[in-house]
């Protein structure tokens, strides 16, 4: 049981880097890539549930939790519009989880009592978003992985920004 904790955690780090192999060489490109994959409309639907997952990322950097369960609800929400089915080519069979994984871990976060609980299941809610922003790479965002607390995150390109720990806000870094 301890060694699939353990590769739950990492999946997403690994996938992240072995998605395309090559960087985002712009807009084009990674336009492109979604419409090789076939996940250009899966994208489309994602990148307002990432607008909301960000949201919380903020909250919790901020050592709030306020917001934390409607931006939660409006994830699961989100979530029932994505169709896995939407995506061909060699990922596919990634993404097939994703909605569901995002629908269980949002209402996992949505729960939680104090902040420790929601960084906590912040965790779980980051290895889907990880995993997506490590194959789909949308420009300017970024895999982030703390060994600390041995958790990944995702966050928008620039200074890290670790949401899992207060005395540690810059401890992690891009996978």
């Amino acid at each position: 049981m301890r060694n699939i904790h353990k590769i739950l955690l990492i999946l997403p780090i690994l996938l992240s880097g072995l998605a395309f192999g090559e960087p985002n060489h712009g807009q084009h490109a990674q336009h492109g890539k979604q419409m090789m994959n076939g996940s250009g409309k899966f994208a489309m639907g994602m990148k307002p549930i990432l607008a909301e997952y960000l949201k919380i990322h903020g909250a919790l950097m901020a050592g709030k939790t306020d917001d934390v369960k409607s931006l939660s609800t409006r994830i699961v929400a989100l979530a029932k519009s994505l169709d896995p089915h939407s995506v061909s080519g060699e990922h596919a069979d990634h993404y097939k989880h994703v909605p569901m994984n995002l629908t269980k871990y949002a209402n996992a976060i949505g729960k939680s009592k104090d902040l420790a609980a929601a960084r906590e299941s912040f965790k779980k809610l980051s290895q889907p978003m990880a995993m997506w922003v490590g194959m789909a790479k949308p420009k300017g965002y970024s895999v982030m992985f703390c060994p600390m607390v041995k958790a990944s995150w995702v966050q928008k390109d620039g200074e890290t920004q670790n949401p899992y720990d207060d005395k540690m806000p810059r401890c992690g870094s891009k996978v």
